[in-house]
């Protein structure tokens, strides 16, 4: 579970502690919570897919000096 979700427990728990939610109400909302949390990995890895927009060719290049300093003049 990533921070996101966690969060949204703890700030569940708070209003289902200070009586703003039901218990009907929390139930659902934890539900919600888990699910979009647990879902939303396996959608992104299925609809993004880095390795395919990674197609372009690396060109390796040099590096070169335009003068050459020779061994005397140092």
């Amino acid at each position: 579970m990533n921070t996101k979700g966690l969060v949204e427990l703890i700030v569940l728990n708070i209003g289902k502690d200070g009586g703003v939610l039901n218990d009907q109400t929390f139930a659902i909302m934890v539900l919600m919570a888990l699910f979009t949390t647990f879902i939303t990995t396996p959608i992104v890895i299925s609809v993004y897919k880095p390795a395919k927009l990674a197609v372009t060719a690396y060109k390796h290049t040099t590096i070169e000096r335009k003068t050459r300093v020779s061994s005397s003049e140092s």
